[in-house]
């Protein structure tokens, strides 16, 4: 499973996580760096590798005291997370009294990006590599 964690943050305070209670040393990761980005406050990607947990971190800062943050496999390409990262963040802008199951949104966006089939830049890679066989074999 490339996402392995993910979880929501509003003004520090954890408000989801998927899975819950699953990974309890990336929470405590991820809390530290909650706790750390939203007191800059600012609209902000990054992309951190733990070493020591073999795994990438990836967030989004609001800059409206939310931080989104995704856990995944060093393996996992950067556009997966990110992708994931940005439809929690479409699906939480505007009145905060809109996220009425941030939980929900996380696993629904985690499944989404964790399925083999929803990866269309890897389908269109495939389709170029079968196109240029077919070429090949045509000359």
């Amino acid at each position: 499973m490339p996402i392995k964690y993910a979880a929501i943050y509003l003004e520090g305070n954890r408000v989801a996580e998927q899975p819950a209670g699953g990974y309890p040393a990336l929470a405590e990761t991820c809390q530290r760096l909650a706790d750390k980005e939203i007191k800059i406050n600012k609209y902000n990607r990054t992309k951190l590798t733990d070493d020591a947990q073999g795994v990438d971190v990836n967030y989004l800062a609001t800059g409206r005291s939310v931080l989104i943050v995704c856990v995944s496999s060093t393996d996992t390409a950067v556009r997966t997370s990110f992708d994931m990262l940005g439809r929690v963040e479409a699906k939480c802008r505007g009145d905060r009294q809109d996220w009425q199951n941030p939980a929900a949104t996380l696993r629904h966006e985690m499944d989404y990006a964790n399925d083999p089939r929803n990866d269309i830049a890897k389908k269109v890679q495939g389709e170029i590599e079968d196109v240029k066989n077919v070429m090949l074999e045509n000359m």
